[in-house]
Order: C-alpha cells, then sequence, then structure tokens
C-alpha cells in the first residue's frame, strides 16, 4: 500500500480562503459599526426622545447590554479568528495533528462568539425598539 501525501493547496483553495476571511471581516465590521452606533446613539438620546419620565428602563439598560456583549464577542471572534489564520499560515494547510485539533478548536470558538453577537445584537436591538415604541407613544 503506497501511502500518498495530502494534496498540495492550490489556487482555488487559497482564494477561497482569502474571500471566506474578507467576508468574515466584513460581518464583523458590521455588526461593530451597527451595535456600537446603536449603543451611542440611544445612551445620547434617551433622555430627549422619551416623552417625560422613561418607563421600562431595564428594557433599555438590558439592550446596552446585550450590545456591549457583542461588541465584546466580535472584538474576542476577531482575535480568535486571527489566531486561527496565523496557524494556517504557518503550517499550511496540512498542519500536525496536534495543530488541527487546536485549530479546530480556535475555529469553533470564532464561530461560537460570532453567534452570540449577533443573536446578543438582534435581541437588544430588539430590545431597544420596544422601549421606544413604549415611550415614544
Amino acid at each position: 500500500m503506497v501511502m500518498s501525501s495530502p494534496p498540495e493547496p492550490t489556487d482555488d483553495r487559497a482564494h477561497l480562503r482569502a474571500e471566506m476571511f474578507a467576508e468574515s471581516q466584513a460581518f464583523d465590521r458590521t455588526l461593530t459599526t451597527l451595535a456600537a452606533g446603536s449603543l451611542v446613539l440611544s445612551v445620547t438620546f434617551v433622555g430627549n426622545l422619551t416623552c417625560g419620565q422613561p418607563t421600562s428602563g431595564w428594557l433599555i439598560v438590558t439592550s446596552w447590554g446585550l450590545m456591549g456583549a457583542a461588541l465584546v464577542a466580535v472584538v474576542v471572534s476577531q482575535r480568535t479568528s486571527v489566531i486561527v489564520q496565523t496557524r494556517y499560515y504557518e503550517h499550511g494547510d496540512t498542519p500536525a495533528e496536534s495543530d488541527d485539533k487546536r485549530s479546530m478548536f480556535f475555529r469553533r470558538l470564532t464561530n461560537l462568539l460570532n453567534w452570540i453577537a449577533l443573536i446578543a445584537f438582534l435581541v437588544g436591538m430588539a430590545a431597544l425598539i420596544i422601549f421606544a415604541s413604549i415611550n415614544l407613544t
């Protein structure tokens, strides 16, 4: 039985990896911009936009907490993504067994953090919209 070496990375594979990395960066940038913008605008204008004393203050506090959590998750996921990309750069497409397990851990962690950021942002935005609808009427 002849053992063959793993396939060499192709230009198509490298291009696909570059495209995936670019999409990931765009996702991070968009989510960061939306969460930070929503957080800053709501903190700045909460007193000006409400009619009288705001009610359901827990909604705005929840929104701020979730927007902050989304920002933290995005920042941490950017770091874990850099770790994965660095490992691929250092080891190519065929890292050693231990490196592959470590890379898989950071890939999964990055994916989990991205989902946490997205869900935190969406729920935080929903809380902000509900707070605004209650207090602007």
